[in-house]
């Protein structure tokens, strides 16, 4: 579906919310800012050999939509976990000056174990580029939950332990409370400890010799991908760019979402269009206030 299929269909429903097509123009502007991220994460990992690929609601939207999911908000990517140290010397020498890249290895204080790629001038939880790495799991599928399980824990007590609770809140008061909640028992975890068990977990099963592999991090449990469909890439060119999909992104896309060509409910996507546009806004007041004091 086009964008401004999209656009047409949402105009012409009952459901229409008033200004929404000012909102969905405004949408627009930070999509095209995020292809443009994509692009220039593209370059940098196609001049280093970094394996990526395209993945979740990004890839979907690439085949199904020949580009950007008109009501999507975000950049979703993969890299193979043996790859993240080449990565991040690769930001680091040959990222553009108009983007920068928030990581555990370079950010002091970042509160995830993925990674962020964001353009300059742009609050990284507003506008970003997310680098989700996998990694190799176990085949027995009763280790593999377990496996999955402390992943998604580190990954929570990392999370919870450094997030900024006013920012990821959104202005929203129950979100807050529900943070500082999960801070106040999760502050009660080692950080140091939990990033070791981390840092063994995702070397404990090598991608050679792994039939499966899993995101290092929340969606460890919701993805389990055959190690061929995640290693296997190619360039495709798209009405947004040429870019790294898996080579059988047709399996790959049933895995995640079943019948793919199918469309969530009109409510459902205009809602994804209304939070987008609120969680945006909210962090250009933010980012006005902080120039303003500046």
């Amino acid at each position: 579906m086009k964008a401004n299929e999209f656009l047409a269909e949402v105009l012409q429903s009952s459901t229409c919310p008033t200004n929404f097509e000012e909102d969905y123009h405004y949408l627009q502007q930070y999509q095209s800012i995020l292809q443009e991220t994509l692009k220039e994460f593209h370059r940098v990992c196609e001049k280093n050999g970094i394996n990526y690929h395209v993945t979740f609601g990004s890839l979907l939207g690439i085949i199904r939509d020949g580009g950007f999911i008109p009501w999507d908000s975000d950049i979703d990517t993969f890299v193979p976990i043996s790859q993240r140290e080449e990565l991040v010397r690769a930001l680091k020498q040959d990222l553009s000056d108009d983007y920068y890249a928030m990581c555990q290895e370079t950010t002091e204080g970042w509160r995830s174990y993925i990674m962020r790629i964001c353009p300059k001038r742009y609050n990284s939880a507003a506008v970003h580029l997310d680098v989700f790495y996998y990694c190799g799991a176990p085949n027995d599928e009763k280790e593999r939950k377990t496996f999955c399980k402390k992943l998604i824990r580190c990954a929570r007590i990392r999370f919870t332990k450094k997030v900024k609770i006013k920012e990821e809140s959104c202005g929203k008061w129950k979100r807050a409370l529900k943070l500082a909640a999960a801070k106040a028992i999760f502050g009660l975890y080692s950080g140091k400890k939990t990033d070791m068990v981390f840092e063994r977990l995702i070397h404990k099963y090598p991608l050679e010799k792994s039939r499966y592999v899993v995101p290092t991090g929340f969606f460890a449990d919701e993805y389990l991908i055959p190690i061929e469909m995640a290693t296997g890439t190619m360039l495709l060119k798209s009405t947004i760019g040429e870019y790294r999909i898996p080579k059988d992104y047709d399996g790959y896309l049933q895995m995640a979402y079943g019948n793919y060509k199918e469309y969530p409910p009109l409510n459902d996507r205009i809602r994804e269009v209304t939070n987008a546009v609120k969680r945006l806004k909210y962090f250009e007041r933010i980012e006005e206030n902080h120039n303003t004091r500046c």
